[in-house]
């Protein structure tokens, strides 16, 4: 009966620590140019930072573009591709929306004021002044600079399940093993051929 209430007890705590832990195990930082970051803070939210961390581009909800999925920076403009949205619509008044890679959107941002250009469709891009100066671009897809933090975080996740999953088991399993033991008669050295 102990045991029940320690286990009832240590639940609760480790169900709201994995989701501490899990929150931004995958989020991260990454240093694109000086005082530019692309900032990803869960997989829809993937935004443009400036060196004071205000947002200059950042996926708005309900809008049409979506996360940054590849940048390029020159000495004057970082380019910016964004994936399009689409909502999940499960219900009524739901405003939960998805990433939709089948459709891409294009910002520019000027280095000297922060200002944002865009969303711009694909023929809009090629036709702006400076998107049309990268002629066949080759975008950089924004990664995680450090994902060892992500796989330290999913391994503790495991070994912490292995615990309080495959604990009980087994000791199931060593009880039944020795009830098993007890059961079970032992046989007697009888002679050959009696």
């Amino acid at each position: 009966m102990k045991q029940l209430e320690r286990f009832m007890f240590l639940l609760p705590m480790l169900l709201f620590s994995q989701t501490a832990l899990a929150s931004g195990w995958n989020d991260y930082s990454l240093n694109i140019a000086p005082g530019y970051e692309i900032a990803r803070c869960n997989t829809f939210d993937i935004g443009l930072v400036d060196a004071s961390s205000a947002f200059i581009y950042f996926p708005e909800r309900g809008g049409k573009s979506g996360p940054i999925s590849g940048y390029i920076v020159s000495p004057s403009h970082i380019f910016l591709r964004t994936t399009g949205q689409r909502p999940r619509n499960k219900f009524a008044g739901d405003t939960y929306v998805y990433a939709d890679s089948s459709i891409e959107y294009f910002f520019v941002v000027d280095r000297s004021d922060n200002s944002l250009v865009g969303p711009l469709t694909a023929a809009e891009f090629s036709a702006d002044p400076y998107g049309s100066t990268l002629g066949n671009p080759d975008w950089i897809v924004p990664k995680n600079p450090g994902p060892e933090r992500a796989y330290a975080g999913q391994l503790m996740f495991l070994a912490i399940s292995a615990v309080i999953f495959g604990g009980p088991i087994l000791l199931v399993g060593m009880l039944i093993f020795v009830v098993y033991r007890l059961v079970r008669k032992p046989k007697g050295n009888a002679a050959p051929g009696v």
